[in-house]
């Protein structure tokens, strides 16, 4: 699970600098939408620091049997 979101932070971290790069923005309000990517990739930034915690406790406990 922690590789699923590590990839799904480096591609919504990508997708959000290539709609930064190319200005992309809403049609009517006219808001850019490189934001929402880089605050979707953020969101998914805590599940990984999770899994990596639970597989650092089980990596810990392992090595004390």
């Amino acid at each position: 699970c922690l590789l699923l979101f590590v990839i799904i932070v480096w591609v919504l971290t990508s997708f959000a600098h290539l709609l930064q790069v190319r200005h992309e923005v809403t049609p009517t309000a006219r808001f850019p939408l490189y934001p929402f990517g880089y605050i979707a990739a953020l969101g998914c930034l805590p599940v990984c620091l999770v899994y990596l915690s639970l597989i650092i406790q089980d990596i810990l406990k392992l090595k004390k049997k």
